[in-house]
């Protein structure tokens, strides 16, 4: 060796990878196709349930997991694409050759698509505050070159109309882009041409009907509606709660004092203390058909026929349901001055071929949409998606099923709607994405046409 200083020994040094021009080529494997990468800066908008490998957990460490992210994606890919099929089974395949499948009988596959999360320095998640929980991260795809316009779309889909996590169909983990918005957000001014600004993110109209073919069990975004309230600037939560307002008026919702109309409502009036009795039929039916406890009448005298109608379970199953133990005047029923008695709690759920299953997810999508400009609008999405093929809703207590009934019978049979939005209509998206947008006419009153405005815009179909 020569005895001589290291700087002037003649060092070979190996070139930088992204500086052989020519053959910066990014490959997911040994002699894989030519990659692409996708990045895009995200945050919450609003508050995170869930995300981690246990239901409505929070990973504490990773806050955005990868494999959530994933499950995500391929959902709105679905969405987007699950149309073009013929069969389930086609689209199963189609679907496993881009995001892969597990292993099992020779038919495994790695998934085309590489997830990375980067996150941004979280402060310490609090899992008993969720509305403190808001996430900054970076979504690193690698994906084909010929794939990148597909995985860019189902990006965009699910920044739009998805979430992270659980409970994003009622606008739970919404999110928006952390910066310039670039080609992620529809430039859209006002929500009169929002359609035609998805049309010009998306290349292509998503929410274009599809004659002569009928909805499957897959949620498609293809004749699904669409339907926005007016922009909250930088207030995300806010529209937020407007969007789940919707919701909760059209199921819950009770009367001013002054109406003249109460039959719009989904209530009767009630007091300060706790509102009045459902105009819904279902409290009715499960009464019509309940024993009372020691032949005592019950306290609200049933409206509605026995025969079953269960339309609430149209937004998804199951659905718990519970009456009041007492009176107003704080006094169990049986103990009142007019001994009465109410049902025990109950449940509706789905039952498939007469088994009964756990869940059915909401048609139904309530959330803040963000926009290109920084604004967001609270939105209702009905996704094009039949119901349950041989699948009905029954009530079940003591784990016992009976009083079956199919979707969106709104109105049994010699029943009268004591509910208007439910009359004359063939389904119960219908009934609420009319309620939605009703418009300004017969009305007795100028309180009533203001009480009953148009709460929002159809922008789909």
């Amino acid at each position: 060796m020569p005895d001589t200083p290291h700087e002037n020994i003649d060092v070979c040094k190996a070139p930088q990878y992204k500086t052989i021009k020519g053959l910066c080529r990014l490959r997911d494997r040994l002699g894989g196709p030519a990659l692409v990468e996708i990045k895009v800066p995200l945050k919450t908008i609003t508050p995170v349930l869930g995300g981690a490998t246990r239901p409505r957990k929070v990973d504490e460490v990773d806050g955005i997991r990868a494999p959530t992210v994933r499950g995500h994606l391929r959902f709105w890919w679905r969405a987007l694409h699950g149309h073009q099929y013929e069969t389930s089974q086609k689209l199963y395949e189609a679907e496993s050759a881009l995001w892969g499948r597990a292993a099992g009988r020779g038919i495994g596959g790695r998934s085309l698509v590489e997830i990375m999360i980067t996150s941004k320095e979280n402060k310490k998640i609090k899992t008993y505050k969720l509305s403190k929980n808001d996430f900054h991260f970076t979504l690193r795809i690698l994906c084909p070159q010929d794939r990148e316009k597909t995985i860019k779309n189902v990006v965009r889909a699910w920044i739009l109309f998805g979430g992270y996590g659980g409970r994003t169909r009622r606008g739970v983990g919404s999110l928006t882009v952390d910066g310039e918005p670039t080609d992620w957000l529809p430039d859209a001014k006002t929500h009169a041409n929002l359609r035609s600004a998805l049309e010009t993110l998306f290349e292509t109209d998503i929410f274009a009907p599809l004659p002569g073919k009928l909805p499957t069990d897959v949620p498609l975004l293809r004749g699904a509606e669409l339907s926005v309230g007016e922009p909250s600037k930088s207030k995300p939560k806010a529209a937020w709660t407007t969007a789940i307002g919707w919701l909760k008026e059209f199921r819950q919702g009770a009367p001013p004092q002054d109406t003249t109309s109460p039959e719009d409502w989904a209530r009767q009036r009630g007091d300060n203390q706790r509102p009045g009795r459902s105009n819904w039929p279902e409290a009715d039916k499960v009464r019509q058909n309940s024993l009372p406890r020691d032949g005592l009448p019950w306290a609200h005298e049933p409206k509605h026929s026995p025969v079953p109608a269960w339309p609430r379970g149209g937004f998804g199953l199951p659905i718990l349901g519970q009456f009041q133990k007492k009176n107003r005047n704080d006094v169990h029923w049986e103990k009142s001055l007019r001994p009465c008695t109410e049902p025990e709690n109950f449940q509706l759920q789905l039952a498939i071929n007469g088994e009964k299953c756990d869940r059915l997810a909401s048609p139904l999508i309530v959330k803040a949409l963000p926009l290109a400009n920084g604004e967001f609008l609270p939105c209702a999405l009905w996704l094009n998606r039949a119901y349950p093929k041989n699948g009905e809703i029954v009530l079940v207590r003591n784990d016992k099923m009976t009083h079956p009934a199919p979707f969106d019978r709104l109105v049994a049979p010699k029943d009268t709607p004591h509910f208007k939005p439910l009359k004359n209509k063939a389904s119960l998206k219908d009934a609420f994405m009319g309620w939605l947008i009703k418009p300004l006419k017969n009305k007795a009153s100028l309180k009533d046409a203001f009480m009953g405005c148009l709460k929002a815009w159809r922008v789909a179909p």
